[in-house]
């Protein structure tokens, strides 16, 4: 869904900018108001949240950071894996001693 970066006044008088999605920019306007506020000016943004300049991605970034989760996922768990056989040598090491005793 499209993104609109807005500026609008509040009852108070006050400035507001923010953004708001919306199918075209007449949702966008009633959407605002629905808010409260009064729009004074409503721009499209070229890209999406993702795509924008606050959140640092670029399309092909994300996807590339998307496409590294599953090979990030198999390394956690097979380090897991490997701990939890470390410790369970540990554990029956730990028994022995006490067996010794």
């Amino acid at each position: 869904m499209p993104v609109f970066a807005f500026e609008a006044i509040k009852e108070d008088g006050q400035k507001v900018k923010s953004e708001v999605t919306a199918e075209s920019k007449d949702e966008a306007i009633r959407k605002i108001q629905d808010k409260g506020l009064r729009p004074i000016a409503v721009k499209a943004e070229k890209k999406s949240s993702f795509g924008s300049k606050k959140s640092g991605f670029k399309g092909n970034d994300l996807q590339i950071v998307v496409s590294c989760i599953p090979e990030k996922v198999d390394r956690a768990t097979n380090a897991q894996s490997k701990l939890k056989m470390k410790l369970s040598v540990l554990i029956m090491q730990e028994q022995n001693i006490y067996t010794l005793m």
